[in-house]
C-alpha cells in the first residue's frame, strides 16, 4: 500500500509514531467492552487496536474521495470492526448509538469543527465519552484560506475549549509531550507506584516540567466527572522505533559534522592566508623599483612580438607567390634540386617562421 501523504502508514516507519500509539493506548482504557466510533484519517491501525478490547468499532473517515474500507490492510480487518465514509455535517449513523467517540487530529476550520462536534454529540449516548486530540496551532477561525493555519496557543486553546463546552459540561485536558528521559523499573514485575522527577544539574524537583508546550492536547469530554476514568499521567514505551537509539545516532552524526566543519574552517583559514600572502607578493612586485625599471623592456618585447607577427603574415603569402612563379620557370630537375638545397641551407628559420616546409623532392 502507498501512502497518500495525509495518513500514517505503519509500514513506512516500522510502526506508527509513538505519540499516536500512546493516544490509542490511553483510549483502550475507556473503550473496553464499549460500542465505539473512531473518526480516523489514518490507515486503520488505531481502529484495529480499539476493536481488540471494545464490543464493536465503527471507523469513519471524513475526507471525501477516499474509500477507507478498501484502503485498510487485511491485518486490520476484525469481525467487530466495520468501515464507513461520512461528512462533517452528517454522519450516516443512528442517534445515541455509541458509548465512546475517539477523534485524533481530525479537525479543520471552526465551521467544520462545530458541525463535527454537533454530530458527535448526536451519535453519543447521554452518558457517553468523547476523547479528542489536537496539536497547538491547528484550529483556526475560518478567516484564512488554509484549514491548518498556525495560531498562538492562547486563542487556539480557548477556541477549542469554547467549542467543546458547548456540547459537554465536563472537559478534562491533558498535554502530550515527547521526552528524552530515563526510566528505572522492576525487571520482572510491573511497578505498583510511580514517581516522576524533572530538572537538571542545578535542581531536581518532584513532578513534571510544565513550561514546554505539548505536541498535542488531549481532551476527554462527558456529562459527569471523568478524571477517575483516565490515568493522571501515563507513559508509552515504543518497541519500534527505538527513539533513544535514533537520538544517539543523530547526536553522533551531528558531532561528526562539527568535526568536518572545524576541518573545513581550518582549511579555509589556511587558504585565506595563502591568498593574502600572494596578494602581498603581487602588490610588492607591482610597486617595486625593478618592475618600474623593466617597464620599457617589457614594452619593447611586446612590440617586437607584434612586429614578428606582422612580418610572418607578410612573408608567408610572398614566399607562396615566389614558389608558384618558380614552378613555371623552364628549369631542369637537377637545377631545381640545387636551388632547393641552397634555400634550405641559407634560410631555414625564415621558411619555418613563415610556416612553409619544403618537400624533400624537387620543387615542381
Amino acid at each position: 500500500m502507498t501512502s497518500s501523504g495525509e495518513r500514517v502508514l505503519p509500514s513506512t516507519r516500522g510502526g506508527a509514531d509513538p505519540e499516536r500509539l500512546h493516544r490509542y493506548a490511553l483510549a483502550l482504557e475507556l473503550v473496553r467492552g464499549k460500542i465505539v466510533l473512531d473518526l480516523a484519517e489514518s490507515e486503520g491501525f488505531g481502529s484495529a487496536l480499539l476493536s481488540s478490547v471494545a464490543a464493536s468499532v465503527v471507523r469513519m473517515g471524513l475526507r471525501a474521495g477516499v474509500d477507507r474500507a478498501s484502503s485498510a490492510n487485511e491485518d486490520q480487518q476484525r469481525p467487530n470492526l466495520r468501515y464507513c465514509q461520512g461528512r462533517a455535517a452528517e454522519f450516516p449513523l443512528p442517534t445515541a448509538s455509541f458509548d465512546v467517540v475517539v477523534s485524533f487530529e481530525t479537525i479543520g476550520e471552526r465551521a467544520e469543527l462545530e458541525l463535527i462536534l454537533a454530530e458527535i454529540r448526536r451519535v453519543l449516548r447521554p452518558d457517553g465519552l468523547l476523547m479528542i486530540s489536537f496539536p497547538p496551532g491547528r484550529v483556526n477561525s475560518g478567516k484564512s484560506d488554509g484549514p491548518f493555519e498556525p495560531a498562538p496557543r492562547g486563542p487556539d486553546f480557548s477556541l477549542f475549549d469554547e467549542l467543546l463546552r458547548l456540547h459537554f459540561p465536563v472537559v478534562a485536558y491533558f498535554g502530550q509531550r515527547l521526552l528524552v528521559s530515563s526510566a528505572i523499573h522492576p525487571l520482572n514485575a510491573q511497578p505498583e507506584v510511580s514517581r516522576v522527577w524533572s530538572g537538571g544539574p542545578e535542581i531536581i524537583e518532584t513532578g513534571i516540567a510544565t513550561k514546554q508546550e505539548p505536541v498535542s492536547y488531549v481532551a476527554v469530554c462527558g456529562s459527569s466527572e471523568i478524571r477517575e476514568q483516565v490515568p493522571g499521567m501515563s507513559a508509552f514505551y515504543a518497541t519500534t522505533p527505538d527513539l533513544m537509539s535514533r537520538y544517539q545516532q543523530a547526536a553522533e552524526w551531528a558531532s561528526s559534522l562539527e568535526t568536518t566543519i572545524a576541518e573545513c574552517e581550518r582549511e579555509i583559514s589556511r587558504l585565506n592566508r595563502t591568498v593574502a600572502e600572494q596578494d602581498e607578493l603581487i602588490t610588492t612586485l607591482f610597486t617595486s623599483r625593478s618592475w618600474r625599471l623593466t617597464g620599457p623592456l617589457r614594452e619593447s618585447r611586446r612590440r617586437a612580438k607584434a612586429l614578428k607577427f606582422r612580418i610572418k603574415k607578410l612573408i608567408k603569402p610572398l614566399l607562396r607567390m615566389i614558389k608558384n612563379a618558380y614552378r613555371i620557370l623552364p628549369l631542369s630537375v637537377e637545377t631545381r634540386a640545387v636551388h632547393q638545397r641552397w634555400i634550405a641551407e641559407r634560410f631555414p628559420r625564415l621558411l619555418t617562421g613563415a610556416g612553409i616546409h619544403l618537400d624533400p623532392g624537387p620543387l615542381y
